[in-house]
């Protein structure tokens, strides 16, 4: 039944009314998607951290593991390498003190990347 209504709607509509609700359904999906991928992003940055990475030896994708890291600030840190402190940090656009406080626990400038032990 539906369905008829559907193709007595498409038999009657302007090419204009189409087109609006073809642009309506394509705004509806990309908000989804958008959003979708913002929640993954917060649920990602509310993980808990389980490496304590070199961040002048570790990979792109040991970088984007620390927490709040995605992928376009771990690109920024892995060009602005090397650091000899992790306050250097500070150095990368998008990273001020408190990002660096943060992430403090899970960096280190030496040595080898390696998991945190939880007591």
């Amino acid at each position: 039944m539906l369905s008829h209504r559907i193709v007595r709607w498409w038999r009657t509509s302007s090419v204009t009314e189409i087109l609006g609700v073809g642009m309506l359904a394509i705004g509806l999906v990309s908000s989804a998607v958008w959003l979708a991928r913002d929640l993954g992003f917060r649920a990602s940055v509310s993980r808990e951290a389980t490496l304590r990475v070199n961040i002048n030896t570790a990979s792109l994708d040991e970088l984007e593991t620390l927490p709040g890291i995605g992928p376009a600030l771990a690109g920024l840190i892995f060009s602005a390498r090397p650091f000899a402190s992790v306050d250097e940090l500070q150095r990368v656009k998008g990273i001020g003190p408190a990002t660096v406080e943060s992430l403090r626990p899970y960096v280190k400038v030496s040595g080898q990347t390696e998991e945190i032990r939880r007591p």
